[in-house]
């Protein structure tokens, strides 16, 4: 059984992160080798929530990811 308040704390963290990143790369575009590293992060964020997303758990609304 999942434990539902770590759930939403792991959903938070997620979406925390891919706000912020994508935040901090639109304003100011980074060197390319931090370009490489921040995309790599950048991926496996977005799968996660491609993943999140498809199990009805978030949802992309205004710009931001949300909890459902």
């Amino acid at each position: 059984m999942i434990d539902i308040l770590t759930l939403k704390d792991a959903l938070n963290s997620i979406i925390s992160d891919w706000n912020f990143q994508k935040e901090m790369c639109d304003s100011s575009f980074p060197t390319s080798h931090e370009y490489e590293l921040f995309y790599q992060k950048m991926s496996v964020l977005h799968d996660a929530q491609v993943h999140l997303q498809g199990a009805g758990l978030v949802q992309y609304k205004n710009g931001e990811w949300y909890i459902i």
